[in-house]
């Protein structure tokens, strides 16, 4: 979920509409192969969920470890989807 920054939105339409993406921001997306969802007009608010999980994977996956290389943080990555989510439960993050 994004706000409608000029790096990111070139012309706005009505709501959540959109007329422009920023050029070099679409040719990111299309090579990542990602979903965008805009927040509506000043409503920036929105973003507050997506927020609090960029936030929980930063402070509980990248902080704490240091990578070698891409194959090194695969692997950690990869042993991590299977941990617990914190000492007092069972179930292991959702990817």
């Amino acid at each position: 979920m994004f706000d409608r920054s000029k790096t990111i939105v070139k012309k706005s339409g009505k709501g959540r509409a959109l007329e422009l993406f920023n050029a070099t921001f679409a040719q990111a997306i299309v090579d990542l192969g990602v979903g965008v969802e805009m927040c509506a007009p000043r409503r920036g608010n929105q973003k507050g969920t997506v927020e609090r999980l960029v936030g929980w994977v930063k402070s509980s996956f990248f902080k704490p470890r240091k990578f070698q290389d891409e194959a090194d943080l695969e692997a950690q990555l990869a042993a991590w989807l299977v941990e617990p989510e914190h000492r007092a439960s069972t179930i292991a993050p959702r990817v």
